[in-house]
């Protein structure tokens, strides 16, 4: 056999592979390799065909469309997503993009894709925040919340603005921002975890930041927990919303030295119990299976919740 001239892509987004069938149907090229893909292609169409299998599963394209983007809104660009996800890059160019076919005209994104397409873009996980690019936008709760937490320990916002190298006037938008780069939230994050069980309390700057938390209703940072001021769906643990049943039966095993895991309201007042018994924040994480920060958070909650039995369902004697 005789080697075919191989034929160059002429796709100004995306650069064909030889080799593949889609430098063959869309580059028309001819070469031995992209000959041989196609006709294996075509080979197991035909006995997926002969079987009585689908070829070909077509789904919407939205839902992949609208991940791509979020993706590409996370600092992925669509060629570093194609090849997370394990499909060709001129798959991922049309979809967002559409293709120009050669007499120039411009088509739009398809309406629908194959099914494994989609699936394997769907898989692409969208980064967390400290995995991504410094300019990509990301949900502002938590650092609102983080922001707002140190305000109500007595740090004004010039001084935080300060700190971060920022300038007042644009930090009092990031203080009530619903999006925020991700270069801020990393930023905000980093101080909340520097100044967080470090309040303030000398000074006429301290006392008007404390009033306007008060005024606003900013939780301090004891009120969040780590894994949960992120979360736009959580909400801050105040000490007149400490409404769960505390287990009388816990507390006393825990009284007794047992180590018991223990979560919500009955976890915050086993932390207080440990403290009035001088045991460490440490050894109180391990005997509770918390996290030491956590039990420290817990310690500056001042007023821990009363211990209630919980209601018997028995009959009651006549």
């Amino acid at each position: 056999m005789t080697a075919r001239e191989k034929r160059p892509c002429l796709h100004p987004r995306v650069q064909h592979e030889h080799g593949t069938r889609l430098a063959y149907a869309l580059d028309r090229c001819r070469c031995l390799p992209c000959s041989a893909a196609n006709s294996a292609y075509e080979g197991a169409r035909a006995r997926a065909k002969a079987y009585g299998r689908p070829t070909t599963t077509w789904v919407d394209a939205g839902p992949a469309r609208v991940h791509v983007e979020q993706l590409q809104a996370a600092g992925l660009g669509w060629k570093r997503v194609a090849a997370v996800a394990g499909v060709h890059g001129s798959a991922v160019s049309r979809l967002i993009y559409g293709r120009k076919r050669e007499n120039g005209k411009q088509e739009p994104p398809p309406r629908r894709i194959k099914g494994d397409v989609a699936r394997a873009l769907l898989a692409v996980p969208i980064p967390a925040p400290d995995q991504l690019l410094g300019g990509a936008k990301v949900d502002g709760t938590g650092t609102r919340r983080r922001l707002q937490a140190l305000v109500a320990i007595g740090y004004p916002l010039s001084r935080l603005a300060g700190r971060l190298g920022m300038e007042p006037g644009n930090f009092s938008r990031v203080i009530a921002a619903d999006v925020v780069v991700a270069s801020t939230h990393r930023a905000v994050a980093a101080l909340y975890d520097e100044l967080w069980d470090q309040p303030q309390h000398a000074g006429c700057g301290a006392t008007r930041a404390r009033r306007r938390a008060e005024h606003e209703g900013w939780p301090p940072p004891a009120a969040w927990d780590d894994d949960t001021i992120d979360d736009p769906a959580a909400g801050p643990h105040l000490d007149d919303d400490d409404q769960d049943v505390v287990d009388e039966l816990v507390l006393d095993r825990i009284a007794e030295g047992a180590w018991t895991p223990v979560r919500g309201a009955t976890a915050h007042a086993a932390v207080h119990l440990l403290a009035e018994r001088g045991i460490s924040a440490a050894e109180t994480a391990d005997r509770l299976s918390l996290d030491e920060r956590q039990v420290q958070r817990l310690r500056a909650r001042t007023t821990p919740p009363r211990p209630r039995a919980v209601p018997s369902t028995g009959r009651s004697a006549a």
